[in-house]
């Protein structure tokens, strides 16, 4: 289908008044044609009548002269006027008459004429025109109107062409683009008046009604901004809802939100793990009947009602049971919600579970606690090792000069007992606070528990059965072996004591392999490899309470006199000291449990050399440069190497060291110094006398052990000799050096 125009308007109007002034046109040509026939013939008959008149004027004078030709003549002249049909004159004295005809004609119109002389007739004049000029001039007037009519129709449809562009067309173009831009949004007024009355009326409105619009549309934009902001403020509000919704799902702190009575109406997955309850089965309820534990007087929740019923957050921990399982403590925040009215409508309490916290604090306490009288152990370990070498050699001195099975040498030998009991002592206090020198080996648990198996038995009683049950396929360990036999033996005693009459000692070993799931809460745990050594007797058991504290130093629950305290600690330092862990499970009533994990070992078992005790050391007539700032000790020393033979330069200084060894005229053979001393150590000093004297060969000895000097630069443990030392000890460390300087 093609596209139908509309015509324009305009063009309709310039239409309707081609056709009026066409229709006029044609009643004025129609006019013409009725009336112009009467009108010229008056008009042809009046000049008929005049031209009649003038003609009979011209023949007065040849009619009274009665000279006709000249009257024939002046008519033939008239004649000559296309009107004229004919012209008849009569001479009337002699009657003569002259007939012009110029052209037949039967419709003539004629007029007859006397001509008259001082108003005498001399003459008779007739004319006839032909009414052919009649139609002739009808047709002119005719052609006249209609070219008339014409021309005014042209003019009127110009003029009226330029009124209608002027004051139609132009306006309504400019209404038309209005009413467009104002469809396309564009309400900006045209700045002017368009038209002139109505359609200036028209167009004022139009324009009015566009800055209406304007303003409404301006004034539905702020609205729709205002939406537009409200929508996204909404939005936002929503999208931070569903954030916070989501952050309180996946929060690992239980959350719950109860009404104000207390009741429940949302938990998150963390809550709901945690009291080990379903959605379906925390809806509705306290989280008292949940979570109640007992171990709360109604005071203390008294006090938390009370003040969160005040409108106060109330912060604390809370000790709960999970289902019917096992006890866990909680930090609890409790904060009201309030509406609008500032009533209070709703609970949020926000928990975390402390209970492995606690738990490892628990366990840092226990490690500060252990270093802090490590520290003390390590400080008097000096000293107190000092006074052991002077009671231990002088009682060896004089065990020596006396015969046995008298009662003073039994009084002495206690003493040298005491002493020796007293230096198992200071070991075992730095065993615990892993200050004690160490000798690891790759050693089998199993082979190393075996060879205890009878002194175990002898150290717990007949009255106690001890059951060995080995794993096979043990896996190595990297240990000093006496550290071993005192976890056994701390151990076993241990488990003697708890057991008041008949019971049983069992003493497994296995391999375990450890993940991070195992070693959580546990402070020294690491994942990995593990020989476990298990030790279970069936004896009164312990409480929670006991078994907080079972390895802090000096704690114990053995009447006074009865016990030290360093047991459990001395296992607890010399299992963590090789990166292992010692695990407990007791009941009061049903026994305890002790696991011990020591790391697995890689390498091959150790191999016995056959070497065995009683060695005894050569005498000597060498030199020896003896330096002790302890003059109990340096006396001691002295004595005892001079009883050895040897030639002993003491002194308490190493200022009085390097003079002497300047003064002495002979050779001095070994340096035997003490390593922490006023003014310089026993290294500086060492290094001093050897640039002087190369071939002098030197022994360290301190009452700190060798972690601990070798701090001061020595290292080498086959020229450090520890105190508390016997004589025999010394005797055999100052033979061994002498011998390899006379290699």
């Amino acid at each position: 289908m093609t596209a139908q125009h509309p015509v324009s308007i305009s063009r309709r109007l310039m239409i309707g008044l081609a056709a009026v002034i066409m229709a006029s046109m044609l009643l004025v040509v129609a006019l013409i044609a009725g009336v112009a026939p009467r009108i010229e013939e008056g008009i042809l008959r009046d000049e008929l009548e005049e031209s009649t008149k003038l003609l009979s004027n011209s023949l007065v004078a040849p009619l009274w002269d009665s000279d006709i030709d000249r009257a024939e003549a002046i008519g033939h002249a008239f004649a000559n006027d296309k009107r004229v049909v004919r012209i008849s004159i009569t001479e009337a004295l002699t009657g003569d008459v002259k007939l012009i005809e110029q052209r037949p004609s039967d419709d003539t119109v004629s007029a007859r004429h006397t001509v008259l002389k001082d108003g005498h007739a001399v003459g008779e004049v007739s004319l006839a025109f032909s009414r052919a000029v009649i139609a002739e001039h009808i047709r002119r007037d005719l052609r006249i109107a209609i070219g008339a009519s014409l021309i005014a129709l042209a003019a009127a449809l110009v003029g009226v062409r330029l009124l209608v562009r002027r004051l139609l067309e132009q306006p309504i173009a400019e209404l038309s683009r209005l009413a467009s831009n104002y469809a396309a949004g564009d309400y900006t007024p045209p700045g002017h008046s368009i038209g002139f009355g109505e359609l200036r009326a028209f167009s004022d409105v139009l324009t009015s009604t566009g800055e209406k619009v304007v303003g409404q549309l301006r004034e539905l934009q702020e609205s729709n901004a205002r939406l537009a902001r409200e929508v996204m403020v909404r939005e936002e509000a929503e999208a931070t809802l569903r954030l916070q919704g989501a952050a309180l799902e996946a929060a690992a702190n239980g959350i719950v939100i109860t009404d104000r009575a207390g009741f429940i109406v949302w938990a998150n997955p963390a809550f709901l793990s945690s009291a080990g309850v379903s959605a379906e089965e925390t809806i509705g309820k306290t989280p008292g009947a949940l979570l109640k534990s007992g171990k709360h007087d109604a005071a203390f929740y008294r006090d938390l009602w009370n003040t969160i019923l005040a409108g106060a957050v109330w912060h604390g921990e809370i000790v709960n049971r999970r289902g019917r399982g096992a006890l866990f403590t909680e930090e609890l925040t409790i904060t009201p919600l309030t509406d609008a009215a500032g009533e209070i409508t709703h609970f949020i309490a926000v928990k975390q579970d402390i209970t492995q916290r606690i738990q490892l604090e628990a366990q840092y306490r226990q490690l500060q606690k252990m270093e802090s009288v490590g520290r003390l152990a390590g400080g008097v370990a000096h000293d107190f090792n000092n006074m052991l070498s002077v009671i231990i050699g002088h009682s060896e001195l004089v065990l020596g000069q006396m015969e046995p099975g008298t009662a003073l040498y039994a009084d002495i030998a206690e003493v040298h007992k005491a002493a020796t009991r007293s230096a198992d002592l200071t070991r075992q206090l730095l065993t615990f606070a892993r200050k004690q020198d160490v000798a690891p080996r790759v050693l089998d648990l199993n082979a190393t528990v075996a060879d205890s198996l009878k002194m175990l038995q002898r150290l717990i009683g007949e009255n106690i059965r001890l059951a060995w049950q080995p794993a096979t396929g043990l896996w190595p360990i990297l240990m000093d072996p006496s550290q071993l036999d005192q976890i056994l033996a701390n151990l076993c005693v241990n488990a003697r004591d708890a057991i008041h009459d008949v019971g049983t000692l069992t003493i497994t070993t296995g391999n375990v392999v450890l993940d991070a799931a195992a070693c959580a809460g546990r402070a020294e745990a690491l994942p990995g490899a593990y020989v476990r050594l298990s030790v279970t007797d069936t004896g009164c058991g312990m409480s929670d309470e006991v078994l907080a504290q079972i390895f802090e130093p000096f704690f114990t629950t053995k009447a006074v006199g009865e016990g030290t305290g360093l047991g459990l600690a001395t296992v607890y330092g010399a299992v963590t000291q090789n990166r292992g862990f010692v695990s407990v499970q007791s009941a009061v009533g049903g026994g305890t449990t002790f696991e011990v994990y020591l790391p697995r070992h890689e390498g091959a078992l150790a191999q016995s050399n056959g070497a065995g005790p009683g060695a005894t050391a050569g005498r000597g007539r060498e030199t020896i440069l003896l330096v002790e700032d302890e003059p109990m000790v340096l006396r001691l020393t002295t004595r005892a190497l001079q009883s050895q033979g040897y030639t002993v330069l003491g002194v308490q200084s190493p200022d009085e060291a390097l003079r002497v060894a300047r003064e002495h005229s002979g050779e001095i053979d070994l340096l035997l110094t003490d390593v922490i001393m006023p003014g310089m150590n026993g290294r500086d000093l060492a290094k001093t006398l050897t640039a002087q004297n190369p071939r002098l060969e030197y022994v360290f000895m301190s009452g700190f052990s060798s972690r601990v000097v070798a701090g001061h630069g020595v290292d080498d443990d086959a020229h450090f000799l520890g105190k508390p030392f016997s004589l025999a000890a010394l005797a055999s460390t100052v033979r061994r050096v002498l011998d390899r300087r006379a290699k």
